[in-house]
């Protein structure tokens, strides 16, 4: 994908193999760091080229402006909602791994996955109603990294895609690293949070193999947390039609 001016860490979640053989849909699903760099020709790419329909903000409502409305200041022809996958007045206040110990970092986003199921259901939700009516739909932290890396571990193991591919798309992140150092140091909010100063951190395979594994473990998959959460059949049916729509054809 070619790089914004001011988005960092985006990407189209197309083209990842799944378990029956078949590749996700370019230009359905994309994933990103935040917008409130975006210059005029990222919005125009965004809006005109791209063609999202929606917009995904999964940050605090005091990472966005204070009222989680800032993507739709900057973005007021699209839709844009704002769904915090973490609670409020966390962040920059509670420490959070930061990479360097792989293991640790699996089990914040495992944490993340339990204490923010409702929000995390509410996010999966939004977006299956908005590709299933033929949006594109960009979702987003600050990074683009570890909330959206969650969200995206989600859904793509909903449409099945493979592990090995899973995981690919999360460690992509590493390519934007020294930005992402950057951009998280000009936040005071973000400096607040990090012991010893934000540095460049590589996300390593094991967290993800991890994480997918305490999925796994304690719900029997992303499929059975999916269920237990509630998210429904028909926001799991329309993902898949969208992303994979060559898997109802393989279905039983």
């Amino acid at each position: 994908m070619t790089p914004f001016d001011g988005i960092t860490n985006a990407r189209d979640l197309g083209g990842l193999s799944t378990l029956g053989g078949l590749r996700t849909l370019s230009s359905v699903l994309y994933r990103s760091g935040a917008l409130d760099r975006m210059s005029e020709r990222d919005r125009h790419r965004l809006v005109n080229e791209m063609r999202v329909g929606t917009v995904v903000d999964i940050r605090t409502r005091e990472e966005s402006d204070g009222d989680g409305l800032q993507d739709q200041r900057l973005l007021p022809e699209v839709r844009c909602v704002h769904v915090s996958v973490v609670p409020e007045g966390r962040i920059g206040r509670e420490p959070f791994p930061d990479g360097r110990d792989p293991i640790a970092l699996a089990e914040g986003y495992f944490a993340n996955l339990v204490e923010g199921a409702e929000a995390l259901a509410e996010i999966i939700a939004i977006i299956a109603g908005a590709v299933s009516v033929g949006e594109s739909v960009l979702f987003h932290c600050a990074a683009g990294r570890d909330r959206t890396g969650l969200v995206a571990a989600l859904l793509l193991g909903l449409v099945e895609v493979t592990d090995e591919h899973i995981i690919s798309d999360y460690i992509a992140s590493n390519s934007h690293a020294l930005t992402i150092a950057e951009r998280l140091r000009a936040n005071p909010l973000y400096v607040a949070q990090s012991a010893d100063g934000i540095k460049p951190v590589m996300l390593r395979n094991l967290t993800m193999i991890h994480f997918l594994g305490l999925v796994g473990d304690r719900f029997g998959g992303v499929d059975g947390w999916a269920s237990r959460v509630g998210v429904s059949d028909e926001a799991v049916s329309g993902l898949r039609r969208s992303l994979v729509p060559g898997q109802a054809a393989q279905s039983p």
